[in-house]
């Protein structure tokens, strides 16, 4: 009846493994109990002491007794080899079964500029890459930004607000089209987050606005967050002067507000 109970437990616990992970090892501890059980038994209960043995089968019982003891020692050893190793394990269980996505900031476009509280409103787009790098399709994902910082001490904190994440100064926008966000296995997909600053230029010339839009964006750290569905995110740290094209912005600035300057 005891082998036939702990045959019954231990092939279920086998079974269990495929759906969940996490029982793996509950079952390998299972399985090395019932043996240890089985060697002592063989090793104490059929004692050469109780039978008359030739010296070969003295010699094997006593390894089997040897064994016995040992075998204790050699399972916690593997307990902590396990234990060593479960992060690791943990982590590509995790990976099968939630997406892992990465971003990078890829480029700054020009959106939108025009005049606006004695100075230039300039919005822009931030363009990032979102990599699928995990084993599953990601549906629902969100790219927020959570916080930024500027080196630039006459800037930051001073004119904080003259950064803009949202509620931008009134002025017409395109609507907005409704698209599908997934992104599968080893795709990307490309991610236009809105930004924008009032720039404070001290002249109306372009070159005082080429320094304006250094001095407000070069410096200038955000943080950012991309969220799944089962996960926050990680904050991630993104310079914009590593895409930051000043000619570009200044040459949107002089198309789009040409009363402004005085040439």
């Amino acid at each position: 009846m005891f082998l036939k109970y702990w045959g019954k437990v231990l092939k279920r616990a086998w079974k269990d493994t495929r759906h969940d992970f996490r029982l793996e090892t509950n079952a390998r501890i299972g399985v090395a109990i019932f043996i240890w059980l089985i060697v002592l038994l063989i090793g104490f209960v059929s004692s050469p002491k109780n039978f008359d043995l030739s010296n070969e089968a003295k010699n094997t019982f006593k390894w089997l007794s040897a064994l016995g003891i040992s075998f204790p020692i050699w399972f916690i050893g593997r307990i902590f080899v396990s234990c060593a190793n479960i992060d690791n394990d943990l982590v590509l269980k995790i990976n099968e079964v939630n997406p892992a996505l990465e971003f990078t900031l890829i480029k700054i476009d020009p959106f939108d500029v025009f005049e606006h509280d004695d100075g230039l409103f300039l919005r822009v787009q931030l363009k990032f890459k979102i990599r699928n790098v995990g084993r599953v399709t990601a549906y629902h994902w969100q790219l927020t930004a959570r916080s930024f910082i500027s080196a630039n001490e006459n800037i930051y904190p001073a004119r904080v607000a003259d950064y803009r994440f949202a509620d931008f100064p009134v002025r017409p926008s395109p609507s907005m089209m409704i698209y599908d966000r997934t992104i599968l296995l080893g795709c990307s997909f490309i991610e236009a987050q809105d930004f924008g600053c009032q720039l404070r230029p001290k002249a109306h010339t372009i070159e005082a606005v080429r320094e304006e839009i250094e001095a407000m964006l070069a410096a200038t750290t955000i943080n950012y967050q991309l969220a799944t569905e089962t996960s926050p995110g990680e904050l991630g740290p993104t310079p914009l002067s590593l895409v930051l094209d000043v000619d570009v912005l200044v040459a949107a600035a002089r198309e789009k507000c040409p009363g402004f300057f005085h040439i």
